[in-house]
């Protein structure tokens, strides 16, 4: 009996660290992505991590860190899908993506060795690897959102410096943990380190979606989906467009090309294309200008995500998303998901002749797709893209704050390359109203 009590205290006794690591990473997250943290502070969880005791810690602080990060997405989820068993997926996809990716972080983890000149190269080649196919589904939030919050314009080379440097003050960190106490060397590293990253980075971390863009324009709406409307309804979307391109032309009529949000058209093109023909295509086809609308396109017996790009001769092509929503729209077990297409080109060329990487929804907050976009650009133009344009849909989500981490991501991958960028988003809807906010993106 006293054995299975001991047994119970030390089982209730591990829970306490492991907790405490849990929480510690779920409190960074949350105050770097708060209004008044900064994305700068996302460096310091290898440091962090580097000091876990064990694998079990190291484990329940990227537990921590994941989940906090990427929770918002199920405070909406439910308004997403069509059946309690599809919200139930998505959660245990939500849960199993987040052990994963804190599994694959344990691993690399010293553990109790006392030289961890062994461990912490592994970390280092997981950062990188989070960044590519397959891995990057992994790297949610990435904690090298940090180096590019903190090295704009360095590229890809700023983003493997912060692997490398990330790297260097973890396993200095740990080697200096246990023979100063824990005290002076550890702590006046990560204080001194933690007071820099706030006054670099929270000037960075509040810019707005960049400049530098006079001819092309983003249009927030407040739209509510397409399945939610009876066919009547639906088949009126085109016109609310049109109207809208028309208002937008009035004030700006030296526009070239317009943006809108994922969703904004659905299937309309297919499912009534006379419509969409009169009153989208000719609109465009009337200004002279390139129109970018979010919606869906079938290809092969398959529904895909994507923007189509109509321009003013009334040509159309559609831009799949290369990445579509986890579990809610991409299933690979199942033949009715979104299919995901990692090697579609995500590089658009625009009217005025400029190249612009189109960034759908997910893809904002995996920066893995961020940089496989630059070098295929590298790749076809011999040049980056001159501007970043991003599209996403936000009516399920019951706050803003899954809407802002997803445009503070994208800008901060932005900045890291020197781009301007150009965010058109379908916010959710405000009472029974359906409100249209236009803004510039110069």
């Amino acid at each position: 009996m006293r054995r299975l009590v001991d047994a119970r205290f030390i089982r209730c006794e591990r829970l306490v660290p492991l907790s405490a690591w849990a929480l510690g990473g779920a409190l960074l997250c949350a105050f770097a992505w708060s209004e008044q943290g900064s994305l700068a502070l996302l460096v310091m969880v290898p440091v962090l991590w580097g000091l876990a005791r064990d694998r079990a810690d190291a484990f329940a602080f990227i537990c921590g860190c994941v989940w906090w990060d990427s929770v918002a997405l199920l405070q909406g989820v439910w308004r997403f899908v069509d059946s309690p068993q599809e919200g139930w997926a998505a959660a245990a996809t939500w849960v199993a993506a987040g052990v994963l990716a804190a599994g694959l972080w344990a691993v690399c983890h010293p553990g109790a060795q006392r030289t961890p000149a062994f461990a912490f190269p592994k970390i280092l080649v997981l950062q990188l690897l989070l960044l590519l196919p397959p891995l990057w589904l992994l790297g949610f939030f990435h904690p090298l959102l940090g180096w590019a919050d903190l090295l704009p314009g360095w590229g890809t080379g700023g983003l493997a410096l912060g692997a490398l440097v990330t790297m260097g003050l973890a396993w200095a960190c740990r080697w200096a943990w246990p023979r100063s106490g824990g005290r002076p060397v550890v702590g006046l590293a990560l204080v001194t380190l933690t007071a820099a990253l706030l006054w670099r980075g929270y000037a960075d971390s509040q810019e707005g979606r960049g400049g530098g863009v006079p001819s092309i324009a983003a249009v927030q709406t407040r739209l509510p989906p397409l399945s939610q409307l009876n066919w009547a309804q639906a088949i009126d979307r085109p016109a609310q467009l049109a109207v809208l391109v028309e208002a937008v032309i009035r004030q700006r009529p030296d526009l070239r090309v317009l943006v809108f949000p994922e969703g904004a058209i659905g299937d309309l093109p297919r499912r009534a294309e006379a419509v969409f023909e009169v009153e989208l295509v000719a609109v465009a086809r009337r200004h002279g200008v390139q129109l970018l609308l979010g919606g869906e396109f079938s290809d092969a017996g398959r529904r895909h995500a994507g923007v189509l790009s109509v321009e003013p001769g009334g040509s159309l092509r559609w831009h799949a998303a290369r990445q579509p929503m986890p579990a809610l729209l991409w299933r690979p077990w199942s033949s009715s998901g979104h299919p995901a297409r990692w090697q579609e080109d995500p590089i658009v060329r625009l009217l005025d002749g400029r190249s612009a990487y189109l960034s759908q929804c997910v893809e904002d907050v995996l920066p893995g797709f961020f940089v496989q976009a630059i070098h295929a650009s590298m790749r076809r133009f011999g040049a980056k893209p001159d501007l970043v344009v991003s599209v996403a849909n936000g009516w399920w989500m019951p706050t803003q704050r899954l809407q802002r981490r997803q445009e503070r991501a994208v800008a901060a991958m932005a900045r890291l390359y020197g781009l301007p960028l150009v965010r058109a988003v379908n916010l959710p809807p405000v009472g029974q109203h359906e409100r249209v906010l236009f803004e510039d993106g110069s």
